[in-house]
Formats: C-alpha cells, structure tokens, sequence
C-alpha cells in the first residue's frame, strides 16, 4: 500500500502535497515499494519490501527492460547510483526465503549510499503466513519513522 504520511485519514482527499510518503509492499510488491521510493524521494521517505523478490538482470520478467531501463526499474541499481540520504527503509526475508540473497544486496546497496535501513531475518519462507506472522514488527518501524518527520499518528 502507499499512503500519504500527515494521517491515514487523509488519503481521501488526495492532497499530496506533503513531503514525507510511505510505501509498504511484499515480494514483487517490495521490490516495487523501494524502487519507486527511489526513483521519487521527494514523495516518498519511507519504503518497506518484506521479503522483496529481486531480480538480476539476467531472470527479471521482459517488461523491465534492458539497458538504461532495467536499471531505472532495478531497486539496487537505483540505489548505487542514487544520492538520496534523507529515506529510511525496512527490508526483511525469511531465513529460508529464496529471495533472501536479493534482499541483502539491496540492504548492503542502500547502506553503502549512507540510507537508513533496518533489516532483519525471521523465521519463515516466502509466503503469506510469514508475512502475516510479522505485521506486528512492521508496524512499530512505520509509526517511529512517521515520528522521526515530524507526524504524530492517531491512537
């Protein structure tokens, strides 16, 4: 999901004029959530990718491109050659997730740039169950770093 980062509540009015966004997705999802983070920071300060499903050039579906394009589209590319330094990302995987070696790569592709990134391996595959068994560690990473800009969230 992506929301607008004031209050949940104002989505409705799609009034983004507010510098701090939020993008939060799984699997192919993720990896979508950091690139577009990436390739929008002015829009978007916060990303989440549980377990992102990262793809090398060589095994990404054709609609990524080639070249210059599959680098605009590819979270770790972007995140080499970006100069974005005021985001702040999750990522997690699962310790038997196999895409848990693109996930690590990104992480140390973000931190190498000097980005903000917590990174964490459960237990767990790649799957709805382990998503589902780690809301609960997502959220506090969500409302801290909502904090961390300036926004208070209702209780």
């Amino acid at each position: 999901f992506f929301f607008k980062q004031k209050t949940a509540y104002e989505i409705s009015t799609r009034d983004w004029s507010s510098d701090v966004c939020s993008s939060d997705l799984l699997s192919m999802g993720g990896h979508g959530a950091v690139q577009i983070a990436l390739n929008f920071p002015d829009v978007f300060t916060i990303a989440g990718a549980h377990s992102p499903s990262i793809r090398s050039r060589e095994s990404a579906p054709a609609f990524f491109g080639s070249g210059g394009a599959f680098e605009r589209r590819d979270p770790i590319s972007l995140a080499k050659s970006l100069d974005v330094t005021k985001q702040q990302f999750w990522i997690d995987a699962g310790q038997d997730d196999p895409w848990r070696s693109g996930a690590e790569a990104l992480r140390d592709a973000l931190l190498e740039r000097g980005r903000s990134v917590e990174f964490h391996t459960f237990d767990g595959g790649h799957d709805g169950w382990y998503w589902g068994d780690h809301l609960w560690e997502y959220l506090p990473f969500y409302a801290g770093a909502f904090a961390r800009n300036g926004v208070t969230l209702p209780r």
